[in-house]
């Protein structure tokens, strides 16, 4: 199993976990103002990241015990009757409550789940509540997983903003090894 594997197969646990989600994906990382003003169109939502590789322990000679510092990042907006700050509450104490020991594929245990409110008047004034639950997972690794098509890219495009993403796919170029 890959990172990118485990954290797709966490964003469907908690996708199934909480169907009426408006999103739930991976994302890359962490999260600054514009990117919440971004995502703010599409919420109640949770987006889950890996936040880093917090330690290794081999196995055997073809596996390897990874675990990773993970994320669900909580956004909600105020609707009739129910509060931004209530609703994330709501869903992120339906994660605290549901996380820790859950197994996603070929995993340990969650462990040591917390949960942060990013609340300021800063994030308040774009109309969101942002909660970070926060879990470390161990994930185990082989070199079967990493021998698997797709996990290095053999082509490489570049594009120039703001000519870029799917209605541009024309515009790119592709770099090659004479260039």
């Amino acid at each position: 199993m890959t990172i990118n594997e485990f954290s797709t197969s966490v964003a469907a646990a908690i996708k199934a976990k909480l169907p009426d989600l408006k999103a739930c994906t991976t994302h890359p990382g962490r999260f600054n103002l514009d990117e919440v003003k971004r995502l703010a169109t599409r919420v109640p939502a949770v987006y889950v990241a890996s936040m880093g590789v917090v330690g290794v322990e081999e196995v055997d000679d073809e596996s390897r015990d990874v675990t990773l510092q993970m994320v669900a990042y909580v956004l909600t907006k105020d609707v009739p009757n129910l509060p931004k700050e209530v609703s994330s509450s709501n869903i992120v104490s339906v994660l605290v409550a549901w996380l820790p020991s859950r197994r996603f594929d070929k995993t340990h245990g969650a462990q040591k789940v917390t949960a942060q409110n990013f609340y300021s008047g800063t994030i308040d004034k774009t109309g969101v509540a942002i909660w970070a639950v926060t879990w470390r997972q161990t994930i185990r690794m082989s070199e079967e997983d990493l021998a698997e098509d797709g996990i290095i890219p053999t082509d490489v495009y570049v594009g120039v903003t703001p000519d870029v993403g799917p209605p541009h796919i024309d515009d790119y170029v592709e770099v090659t090894a004479d260039e």
